[in-house]
């Protein structure tokens, strides 16, 4: 089975976009191969022009990982930690690439 992912998709609304004007542009870089058919953990690029960024799909970690995070700072209630493998570093290092060569640098 193939999953065709569009160039670019826009997410629009949320609250986690509230605070940025509500869109997202994320344009899709990689996937763990290894996942199978769950499809993650994913990495995309935000090409929204004013602000963009990153997205990760991963795992949550657990609430005693989490707490651990947070010893190194507060951490709003609005935001999350994911884990991702080591080998995603290519996916990684493709979208902040895919970042320079957009001139969003």
């Amino acid at each position: 089975m193939t999953t065709v992912i569009p160039e670019v998709m826009v997410v629009e609304g949320g609250a986690r976009h509230a605070q940025r004007g509500g869109i997202m542009r994320l344009r899709f870089i990689g996937k763990d191969e290894k996942s199978g058919n769950t499809g993650s953990p994913t990495v995309f690029l935000d090409v929204e022009a004013e602000k963009p960024g990153f997205a990760f799909q991963g795992l949550r970690l657990s609430e005693p990982e989490e707490a651990k995070v947070r010893e190194a700072g507060p951490m709003p209630d609005h935001e999350t930690v994911v884990w991702m493998p080591i080998h995603m570093i290519k996916a990684i290092r493709e979208a902040c690439d895919e970042a320079e060569r957009s001139g969003l640098l």
